[in-house]
């Protein structure tokens, strides 16, 4: 399991890095619309939270002149943007340009680390427990 998420932070690490090392910017073509899905929890029939989840259909140009339409989700804070009339971008691979995300999308690996090293010590501490409970 602890080689598994440490693969998982090795793996957004390795992604981000790419990204920002060959990633291209392209604004993408104003959205006409976008569709809101909610999601509702409820515990013992009572909503305890609510989630909104944002997507649209994009378009942008590379810089090779390739059109891409990609169904993409949109972060909240990108949605208030193009709201308000801004230019948006997003980073694709120009050698995988449906490959792309908004800057504000970038996977974070601390809390794959944070998750090894918990679970490190979980083991950690049951193995003591065992080996006590063997001595003994």
């Amino acid at each position: 399991m602890v080689a598994f998420l440490l693969s998982v932070a090795v793996n957004a690490i390795l992604d981000n890095a790419k990204f920002e090392k060959t990633g291209r910017l392209a604004r993408i073509e104003p959205i006409g619309s976008y569709e809101d899905r909610i999601v509702t929890k409820e515990r013992m029939g009572l909503k305890t939270s609510e989630q909104h989840t944002y997507s649209a259909e994009v378009e942008f140009k590379t810089q090779d002149d390739q059109i891409i339409k990609m169904n993409k989700i949109i972060p909240e804070e990108v949605l208030e943007e193009m709201k308000s009339g801004k230019s948006i971008y997003i980073r694709y691979l120009s050698e995988e340009p449906k490959r792309a995300r908004f800057d504000v999308e970038k996977r974070n690996p601390f809390l794959w680390i944070f998750l090894c090293f918990v679970l490190i010590f979980v083991e950690w501490k049951v193995f003591k427990r065992l080996s006590k409970t063997q001595e003994d």
